[in-house]
């Protein structure tokens, strides 16, 4: 037990001396400077090192008051370091309502301002996002029915390029059998066509032009098993098929079409709810995107599960893993530290009225403690969302009926209280 209360406080006073007492004597230090060069003198450092080693050095028969004088000095410096540190971790809570909002008093018309600005911003980004949502989800649809319209385009257009195969039977041709009867038929009988050694079914009153005409077709016609003057048969199989075939071809296309309409409109989309989520997680309830950050893991999880966080937090907490626990309290503190920082800008700013380059130190100091709490408030709210839709169900389980009754928590409490 001795042991652990040593390492406890050897830890504290560790904290102790690194969060308050290091950076107290770094901003003492700069008060210093700041009373010493002055605005007119602002970079007059041989004035500077002048004083400081008037504080350092003496004549060897004032040693003794100079050594005095130093140990007086380290001894005022470590307890004063530390109130001003521990003014600045006062000044964590301010900055972080400066940072998150909303801002109170006469800042309150400002702070409504700015967040009536940022949810117009996040409606039109939201609105914007909804639409091309609905354009990509017609298209798509379209898309989707254009691709089923060919698939059965190219069904039909397959049956019926099957039905119109030589192999299922086609028309049979007027051949040589039904061709030669119905020439022989047209032969006319007698000496005279056999001796002008004509062809049957040319007609004699015709000049020898047309005659001859007539006589070089009729061995085609023949041949191919019509009727002389006959058109070419087009079979009802191949007019289906190729229709088909060419309101496929169609459909493809236009589906094409639509599908890029689609991608266009889903980037469109992504963009757009880029843009929203960059503004805010949330419809915008805070000046900044800071307390909207911190604020949406409440607003999200109460309209996934329904719950209020507020009320839920505490008995989750309890029933969280030791190493769940662990993380979120230094990402926590990681946020408070940063908070901390921008206090300690707070304290440096008055510095500029007497030393200006302290209004730089101030503004860096400003700025970075601004990134550090954004990435820390990123971070915890990601791993409060974390935590609740990992372990909801065990707090779920845990006070799931049937609960206690009164009568038995009173017997409980008689009990436990034994009969005092």
């Amino acid at each position: 037990m001795t042991g652990f209360l040593a390492e406890l406080g050897r830890k504290l006073a560790e904290r102790w001396f690194t969060l308050l007492v290091l950076p107290g004597l770094a901003y003492l230090l700069i008060a210093a400077t700041a009373v010493k060069l002055g605005q007119a003198h602002w970079n007059d450092w041989h004035a500077l090192w002048d004083g400081f080693t008037a504080l350092t050095e003496g004549t060897p028969d004032h040693q003794n008051s100079l050594a005095a004088r130093a140990a007086l000095l380290i001894l005022a410096a470590i307890p004063l370091s530390a109130a001003v540190g521990a003014l600045a971790q006062a000044l964590a809570a301010p900055v972080e309502r400066a940072l998150c909002g909303p801002w109170p008093g006469p800042f309150a018309p400002l702070s409504s301002r700015l967040t009536t600005h940022r949810e117009t911003l996040w409606n039109t980004a939201d609105l914007a996002h909804r639409r091309q949502n609905a354009l990509a989800d017609a298209a798509a649809r379209r898309h989707l029915t254009l691709t089923q319209t060919a698939r059965q385009a190219e069904r039909e257009a397959a049956r019926a390029g099957a039905a119109g195969s030589p192999s299922t039977g086609a028309v049979q041709p007027a051949g040589a059998d039904a061709g030669e009867g119905v020439s022989g038929a047209a032969q006319p009988a007698g000496p005279d066509a056999a001796r002008a050694g004509r062809p049957s079914g040319v007609r004699a009153d015709l000049p020898d032009a047309t005659r001859s005409a007539r006589s070089s077709a009729a061995p085609d016609s023949a041949a191919a098993g019509l009727a002389p003057g006959a058109a070419q048969p087009t079979t009802p199989a191949s007019s289906t098929h190729l229709a088909a075939a060419q309101a496929a071809q169609a459909a493809r296309a236009r589906a094409a079409r639509y599908a890029d309409i689609a991608a266009h409109h889903t980037g469109s989309a992504a963009a757009q709810a880029a843009r929203r989520n960059a503004l805010s997680l949330i419809r915008p309830e805070h000046p900044t995107h800071l307390g909207d950050r911190l604020r949406a893991p409440a607003v999200r999880l109460g309209a996934e599960y329904g719950i209020d966080l507020a009320t839920v937090w505490p008995r989750l907490w309890l029933l969280l893993p030791a190493s769940t626990r662990d993380t979120l309290t230094a990402t926590r503190a990681r946020l408070d530290a940063a908070f901390a920082l921008g206090g300690w800008a707070v304290l440096y700013l008055p510095l500029a009225l007497c030393w200006w380059p302290a209004g730089l130190i101030a503004l860096v100091t400003a700025l970075v403690s601004r990134r550090r709490a954004a990435l820390a408030a990123e971070a915890y709210a990601e791993l409060v969302e974390a935590a609740v839709d990992l372990h909801l169900d065990r707090l779920h389980s845990r006070l799931a009926e049937p609960r206690p009754s009164p009568q038995q928590g009173r017997a409980l409490t008689e009990r436990l209280r034994r009969g005092l």
